[in-house]
């Protein structure tokens, strides 16, 4: 075989037909080859599954991975983030000024793809650096509003909090954006237009990275030099724009009722794939390449013919004439440019159809390709090395709109109107307005936004609260007592288990370590944290209970593995119980993979094991030898005698009964219980909020992933067509769920009818074991393209190349179930899109349409919980905790019940007292008049509301003068330096921390006067304040202290030095 690929000629015109199937180990030695060229090369796959199949390769300074448009080219979305990466970055290796003799994998229909010059990519970059200025495009200096233009004209798009690629932001002297070629975004900080500082930050927390973290993967620079580069592969410049609109012009003239046509010219930055028609003049990568480039194509023939295929699909889609037209004068170049080149070869396994461009290739000799036995290793997709897309806050106070209904916890339950800043007596701040009954408004100082919470529960069982009289302090009265009743109830079994001991497990780092280093991702931060809450819960002296909470696809999986593992390690035996068989399987073959390397037994239990082998898997569970079992409700049955259970994992624990629970936990009761779940029932989930079940919470995806686009639409053939022919061109595959088995078989002739030339697959619970075995064996591996199913692929299938997800009938399923259904896409880095259709013409149920406008709503990193609690608000919340408690809930809201059960529960000595940034210790009730301070975020400082919000919530949970001191670095990390009324907003928070530390409760300056009365607690608290030198006295009997000529900040110095004089 080394002989046949050192024998290919590497100029001319050739066809070499291999005898052999094109092995990756074949082309594998043929890149070695190549890489010892001092000329460019490319090899060009038939389609994108081909490509991906290959896998990744070493050396990715050498070379270049050329992806088609990941979307069909008339949709106004947005292409997956690593397709973006891998095409620019190709395109800057192309367009630098230093010749490019590396190589370029890609696909057959990519290369005929017209594309921008990427020369003209390189030369629209800014580049700027530390101590200069930007510059760019023949400028010697640009100003901010010049950038701010620039990045606009580029693609980026403009934010006020820069989380994701694509993104800037221009606060005051701050300028944040997040370009394609690096791994987290840059800050830049300007003294007039000079460049003063550079650096990356966090796009989690906003805060800036150490000095020193390198991000850029991107392309060649010079010694301290940065690019600002385009982020799409077009420019919105005024002289596109021109260019653009006289090709619209033009295309009017020939069909002036076309609707696309007037969308297109209204929003030409929704059409990502069409940006070639705002540029002067385009190329395909087949003709932009040097003169001497290597071409290998794979398989051409069947590349073309496919593609064909797939351009009848899409005109099928997109019959008016006007599609056509753009398609063909703007997107692609004739078939012909292939073999127009020099050097080209095209590699097939056999003598097949003619390549059907006037075949001109010199036939090439005979080649017998042999394989050597070793399978080769696909590599896991590489990404780059900070993608954690954000996850969404759990109702967060600060995204408050006006008209949400809040509850604040000594007034009640009022609708947030709004912010306002007012001077008074106590100075200028900013307040929330909330009206409450009989229109009666009160404002809320933003240094207690604390004790403010948005409300969570169902809005149409409360009203607003009526401020005369004490029927808000009745209300909470009366919740807190029921729930002191009652909580004994609650907690009975959980407060045995505490009570049970167990023997502390503990592990072994070395093979630990070992067994985590086989894990093919990188730990997001929530998974690392939840796989120490475990290793902390199981070394305890009794049994653990703990919910791993996370998104689907979010890696609860691996904690569970790394948790079974050391349950092993200490020779116990772990039962993992799944809902369903083909979970099952899959949760098998996962762990069995992994644990085999290190002598562990991995059964299976489920009801497609045959009596032998469960006869078989029954022993050994007996005897010990089997160290982890998986099964669905089997592992129920009394028949099931375990030698050594330690550990029982619940997947899914929404789809099994409380009653079957309990009846395994109560076999053991020292057994540690690890429960897995998107969407927990609200049982489940009270307990984990309250602190009565342990919760870790997982609401980070995998670097890489992408939140999946959501469309709710009524059901028509256009729209699945579309789903199914995107998914297919850029060689993935498309689930089908049609949850009914009496008449699947219709929608299974539909969706063939609708692609015949995909080979479409069926999948039900009621099939023969062998044949749904088969087929979903046939998916996996990647031979079938279309999956029409029932729900039976619910639950935890994990099929990373199925990113389109088509539902008929979703206004039949419950909000878990749909949540549940979305997760089995976008398990990938690629774009996923999953689609809830409806019947056309009937007609939606209220609920039903809360249901599927819940599932649109919440589509990012974390969204599990909140549909969770959606959910409580569509069906109520129901039965809490084994009693009714569904109106207490609403009464008050979720948050303040939660506070009033773990008060309950410390008493109770059930919950250990934790103090968090989102809990604080008290709420500080120091109050200061007479200042005239100005403690209000201008607009012009932070104009993001949402923002504001965030900080002053930051301030208001603060506790100490360094948490005040992490506001401020904070403050001017992301926004630059402070203004006086931040700075006054600092310190006058500062002044009631440490006043409150020292047991004082109001400060009050006199009018026309620096003096200042300080009112305190207790006698203990004043007798112990000292003023040293100051001028002032004492009132012992009215707890009161003066002091005489003093300022806001002096009063701080002296708070300072008396809480450090008593180590407060």
């Amino acid at each position: 075989m080394d002989c046949a690929i050192e024998k290919l000629p590497l100029t001319g015109k050739h066809t070499a037909y291999l005898k052999t199937d094109l092995h990756d180990d074949f082309l594998k030695r043929l890149i070695s080859r190549l890489h010892s060229l001092s000329k460019p090369w490319v090899i060009a796959f038939e389609d994108m599954k081909s490509l991906q199949d290959f896998g990744s390769l070493d050396s990715p300074q050498d070379l270049c991975l050329f992806p088609p448009f990941d979307l069909l080219p008339f949709e106004q979305v947005e292409g997956s983030i690593p397709t973006l990466k891998n095409r620019m970055k190709t395109l800057y290796r192309l367009g630098s000024f230093e010749r490019f003799n590396g190589g370029i994998l890609t696909t057959i229909p990519t290369l005929l793809q017209k594309i921008v010059d990427p020369r003209l990519l390189v030369t629209s970059s800014l580049t700027f650096k530390k101590g200069g200025y930007i510059t760019g495009d023949g400028r010697p200096r640009y100003d901010r509003e010049s950038v701010i233009q620039h990045l606009t004209e580029s693609g980026y798009r403009r934010v006020y909090t820069v989380e994701n690629l694509g993104e800037f932001s221009a606060r005051g002297f701050i300028l944040d954006f997040f370009s394609l070629l690096d791994d987290f975004p840059t800050r830049i900080e300007f003294f007039d237009d000079e460049v003063s500082d550079v650096r990356f930050f966090d796009p989690q927390t906003q805060l800036s990275l150490p000095r020193g973290v390198d991000s850029t993967e991107g392309c060649q620079r010079q010694e301290g030099e940065r690019l600002i580069p385009p982020f799409r592969e077009t420019f919105f410049k005024e002289e596109n724009l021109e260019c653009f609109r006289n090709r619209i012009a033009d295309l009017k003239k020939r069909y002036p009722n076309s609707l696309f046509l007037g969308t297109l010219e209204q929003k030409p930055d929704r059409f990502p794939t069409l940006g070639g028609m705002l540029l002067p003049t385009q190329r395909a990568l087949v003709n932009l390449l040097p003169k001497d480039t290597v071409f290998f194509y794979v398989r051409l023939s069947q590349a073309l013919e496919r593609f064909r295929a797939y351009e009848k699909e899409l005109f099928d889609i997109y019959p008016q004439a006007e599609y056509k037209e753009i398609y063909l004068k703007y997107l692609r170049v004739s078939e012909s440019a292939l073999l127009s080149r020099e050097n080209v070869t095209v590699l097939t396994e056999s003598r097949g159809p003619s390549l059907g461009l006037g075949d001109q290739a010199a036939l090439f000799a005979d080649y017998t390709v042999s394989s050597d036995g070793l399978a080769p290793v696909k590599r896991k997709s590489q990404t780059s090395a900070f993608l954690e897309y954000p996850s969404q806050i759990i109702a967060s106070s600060e995204d408050l709109e006006k008209g949400d209904l809040i509850v604040h916890e000594d007034f009640g339950i009022g609708r947030y109107q709004g912010n306002e800043v007012i001077s008074n007596y106590a100075g200028t701040r900013e307040y929330l307005k909330i009206e409450y009954a009989d229109q009666v408004n009160i404002f809320v100082p933003v240094e207690n936004l604390d004790r403010v919470h948005q409300y969570i529960g169902d809005e149409t069982l409360v009203g607003l609260t009526r401020l005369k009289g004490n029927g808000w302090i009745r209300t909470r009265n009366k919740v807190r007592e029921d729930i002191e009743e009652k909580v004994e109830e609650l907690i009975q079994l959980y407060a045995i288990r505490k009570a049970t001991t167990k023997p502390p497990v503990f592990g072994d780092f070395e093979l630990e370590s070992k067994f985590a280093a086989s894990f093919p991702y990188v730990e997001t931060k929530p998974q690392a944290r939840s796989i120490e809450d475990v290793y902390h819960d199981l070394a305890r002296e009794y049994p653990m209970d703990r919910l791993i909470f996370g998104d689907a696809g979010s890696g609860k999986t691996e904690i569970a593995m790394r948790a079974a593992f050391r349950m092993a390690l200490n020779g116990k035996q772990t039962a993992m119980l799944v809902p369903t068989t083909i979970l099952s399987k899959q949760h098998y073959e996962t762990f069995s993979e992994r644990f085999s390397a290190y002598g562990a037994k991995v059964i299976l239990i489920n009801r497609f094991v045959t009596e032998k082998e469960r006869k078989l898997a029954l022993s050994m569970i007996a005897d010990g030898s089997a160290d982890v079992i998986i099964g669905t409700h089997s592992l129920l049955s009394s028949r099931i005698k375990y030698k050594d259970l330690g550990l029982l994992i619940i997947d899914e624990e929404q789809k099994f009964g409380v009653a079957q629970k309990e009846k395994i936990k109560k076999k053991k009761t020292e057994v540690d219980v690890l429960t897995l779940s998107a969407t927990p029932i609200p049982r489940t989930l009270y307990m984990g909020f309250s602190g009565v079940k342990e919760m870790s919470v997982v609401d980070t995806l995998p670097p890489g992933r992408l939140p999946v686009e959501v469309l709710v639409a009524p059901w028509e053939e256009r729209i699945v067509k579309t789903a199914i022919l995107r998914e297919l061109s850029r060689g993935g595959q498309v689930i089908y769920v049609h949850n009914r088995v009496e008449d699947i078989s219709e929608s299974l002739d539909q969706v063939r009818a609708l692609v015949p030339e995909a080979n479409v697959g069926l999948a039900h619970g009621q099939m023969k074991k062998s044949i749904f075995e088969q087929t979903i064996r046939e998916f996996y591996e990647g031979q079938i393209d279309i999956l029409v199913c029932t729900t039976i692929i619910e639950s935890g299938v994990d099929i990373p190349n199925a990113n389109t997800l088509v539902i008929d009938d979703a206004q039949r399923y419950g909000l878990s179930q749909l949540y549940q259904l979305r997760g089995r896409v976008g398990r990938s880095d690629r774009r996923a899109y999953a689609y809830f259709l409806y019947p056309k013409l009937g007609r939606l149920l209220p609920e039903s349409r809360s249901r599927l406008d819940a599932i649109q709503t919440f589509s990012g990193a974390g969204s599990g919980l909140q549909l969770a609690l959606r959910d409580m608000e569509i069906r109520g919340i129901g039965n809490l905790l084994g009693f009714e408690q569904h109106g207490n809930i609403n009464t008050v809201g979720l948050h303040l019940y939660r506070e009033m059960l773990d008060a309950a529960l410390v008493k109770r000595g059930l919950k250990e007292e934790k103090k968090t940034k989102e809990e604080p210790e008290e709420t500080i009730r120091v109050e200061i008049k007479g200042f005239p301070l100005n403690c209000v975020l201008t607009d012009l400082y932070i104009a993001s509301q949402i923002e504001r919000m965030k900080i002053y919530r930051k301030i208001a949970l603060s506790r100490t003068s360094a948490d005040i001191e992490a506001v401020e670095l904070e403050l001017v990390d992301r926004f630059g330096p402070l203004e006086p009324n931040a700075r006054e907003l600092l310190l006058y928070s500062r002044i009631r921390i440490l006043a409150d530390a020292l047991g004082i409760k109001s400060i009050e300056s006199l009018k026309r006067s620096r003096n200042v009365r300080l009112a305190f607690i207790d006698r203990l608290a004043l007798e112990r304040f000292e003023w040293g030198s100051l001028r002032g006295f004492s009132n012992v009997e009215g707890l009161e202290v003066w002091l005489f000529e003093i300022d806001p900040r002096h009063i701080a110095q002296l708070f300072e030095d008396n809480v450090s004089r008593r180590g407060l």
